[in-house]
């Protein structure tokens, strides 16, 4: 095989079966490549919404909004999502939400006009829901941990140094340090990526 077709056939074998979605859509929003991630990820088959809009994957209060980026990046070329990371929730065929996040290439011409754009897409939903509910748990464990301090503002203090182990003021409450132990490692999970 020559080195120009392993390299089409390469690219083709990648964007067929990754477990991402890659998707692309033309200049009006309309999906032209839904490969078997995409097809996993919302539950259509590409043969239900090659030629539709990309509106089938947007939940409906963020369509306008959606429409009018996808507009603006259209019309200037340019995107900051080629570069940032986006996050967003998603729809799947049956209506439940999930969460995505993503990052596009606009797709131009030889001459550098836009023809579309792709993206790749990661269902976050799991990290997410466990990142909600670790602010949850932490959000609670705070509450307690302030009414036991009667109140002092060592918890505020401790967030403001980067979660810093630090010792408790000497009027905390017996079985702060317990508490201060789990609070930490509540925090280092939810903030880990």
């Amino acid at each position: 095989m020559a080195a120009a077709d392993f390299q089409d056939w390469l690219c083709r074998r990648i964007v067929t079966e990754s477990r991402d979605a890659i998707i692309f859509a033309d200049r009006e929003g309309r999906i032209r490549l839904w490969n078997a991630g995409a097809e996993a990820m919302f539950g259509y088959q590409a043969a239900e919404v090659l030629g539709h809009d990309l509106a089938v994957i947007i939940p409906e209060k963020l369509r306008d909004r959606h429409n009018q980026g996808y507009r603006r990046v259209m019309a200037t070329g340019v995107s900051r999502y080629a570069t940032e990371l986006l996050a967003v929730p998603g729809l799947k065929q049956n209506g439940s939400r999930i969460s995505l996040e993503f990052t596009i290439t606009l797709i131009k011409d030889d001459q550098g006009a836009v023809l579309g754009a792709a993206a790749l897409i990661r269902d976050v939903t799991t990290r997410w829901q466990r990142d909600q509910e670790l602010k949850r748990r932490l959000a609670e464990l705070e509450a307690t941990g302030t009414r036991e301090l009667g109140n002092e503002p060592f918890m505020g203090h401790w967030r403001n140094q980067n979660h810093e182990n630090v010792a408790p003021p000497p009027s905390a409450a017996p079985g702060c340090r317990k508490r201060k132990h789990t609070l930490h490692r509540l925090k280092t999970c939810a903030t880990k990526p």
